[in-house]
């Protein structure tokens, strides 16, 4: 039973004692055992992922430096063998666990990842062998396409992250060499159903937030590998746009009441606007970009940021009417980007689109305080003290100011952020929160 359903069935069980359904002790043991049982689950799966997923990799190097020490006494069959021998074995040890219908975390990613990283192994030492020629970006293509089939055979985290690791690593090194974007997306594309099942299943299952956390920056990348930055800058608002989106798609589709690394859309979109809008603060970005307008190659640029601003005007009600308007907070980062936008192409208003991104990151960390202080959240307490001291202590550096100045400034800081969590703390014990 996942966290969701748990979490009803616990808040079902003091009607059901009221109406004398169930009686107090028997509510009691429901609790125990579901919370137990949920808590030690969760963990005990990220456990044996984990292990099972490290013990295959060290079964892997070991047998790869047991062939390396005889390697260069060999033939080629031979080495051509001991190449795809792994391969073969790993290969059977899952069709084993198939038949079986082993479903332990532990074999389903050992076996994974086995065949994962054996399958690497294979097309390196072949392509060695018999001097087959080709670079990096041949080797991540032909690994990662033959690793997609992982993705829906196994329920498995490590390929996943791998696979899409690798396909970001392989559009990096493609890059400016004339490689058509749409097959990138593609490739993004063919692991998205895999996610999607995962999803249904259990949103809240590592299953889904760690390869959704590696999804964001892989999507990001991707964007940056479409766009061509032309001299208008309108990449500025394509990339505030996909982190917005992100944001807000997190908004509609988690609960609040769930821990923020469950939630990876939300709290990772939130973490990137913040991180994009101290970017766009500093003067320098602004000063190395144009302010010609649209040029012909620079239109799928527009139109692309144009699709991510629609999206996201879209996507707002969604969110405003799910979570209330405080999604609107981090939201709203397109319209901050596209009002900097019009400012730096304007030659009278430059300097605007600098003090708006310091505005805006102010704006942030005195509305995350706020969330903080209704919510009693250590977290977001501390996390919004961070943007504000962040921006602070940057906006000294960049600015001529003395040392003494920067004393008092550090030191006022450290004091606010004792004061605050020394308030936050008296607050949890007065309202006897842990």
């Amino acid at each position: 039973m996942n966290r969701k359903h748990v979490k009803w069935l616990l808040s079902e069980l003091s009607a059901l004692v009221e109406r004398s359904v169930i009686s107090r002790e028997t509510a009691e043991k429901i609790s125990d055992y579901y919370g137990k049982a949920v808590e030690s689950g969760s963990g005990r799966r990220i456990a044996l992922a984990v292990f099972g997923a490290f013990g295959s990799l060290l079964i892997g190097a070991g047998a790869i430096l047991l062939i390396a020490h005889n390697w260069d006494s060999m033939s080629r069959p031979a080495r051509a063998a001991l190449a795809i021998a792994p391969l073969v074995i790993s290969n059977l040890i899952g069709l084993w666990i198939i038949l079986t219908d082993r479903r332990s975390t532990a074999w389903q990613e050992g076996a994974a990842t086995g065949i994962c990283l054996s399958l690497a192994a294979s097309i390196a030492l072949v392509g060695q062998t018999y001097h087959i020629g080709g670079d990096l970006g041949g080797f991540l293509f032909a690994w990662m396409i033959l690793s997609i089939p992982l993705l829906y055979t196994f329920r498995a985290v490590v390929p996943f992250l791998i696979y899409l690791a690798g396909i970001t690593g392989w559009a990096g090194y493609q890059a400016g060499r004339d490689l058509p974007t749409w097959f990138f997306w593609m490739l993004v594309a063919a692991a998205a159903p895999r996610l999607v099942m995962d999803a249904r299943s259990n949103m809240y299952s590592a299953r889904v937030a760690w390869p959704m956390w590696l999804l964001m920056p892989c999507v990001g990348f991707g964007l940056g590998f479409t766009l061509d930055y032309d001299c208008s800058a309108t990449w500025i608002v394509a990339f505030s746009s996909l982190l917005a989106l992100f944001y807000l798609s997190g908004r509609v589709l988690y609960d609040r009441e769930q821990p923020a690394i469950l939630r990876p859309f939300q709290t990772g979109g939130a973490i990137a606007i913040t991180i994009f809008s101290f970017l766009l603060s500093f003067r320098f970005i602004w000063q190395e970009l144009g302010h010609a307008a649209l040029s012909a190659d620079g239109l799928r640029d527009a139109a692309v940021a144009a699709v991510l601003l629609i999206l996201c005007c879209m996507l707002a009600p969604f969110s405003v009417r799910r979570s209330g308007p405080a999604a609107l907070l981090y939201g709203c980062a397109p319209a901050v980007a596209v009002a900097s936008w019009s400012a730096h192409m304007s030659l009278e208003f430059r300097a605007l689109a600098v003090a708006m991104n310091n505005l805006y990151i102010f704006a942030l960390g005195i509305g995350t305080m706020i969330s903080a202080l209704r919510q009693s959240s250590l977290v977001l307490l501390n996390a919004s003290m961070v943007v504000l001291a962040s921006l602070i202590l940057i906006r000294f550096f960049d600015l001529e100011i003395g040392l003494v100045a920067r004393g008092i400034a550090f030191m006022a800081i450290g004091a606010a952020f004792l004061a605050a969590n020394i308030v936050m703390a008296r607050r949890f014990r007065a309202g006897g929160r842990k």
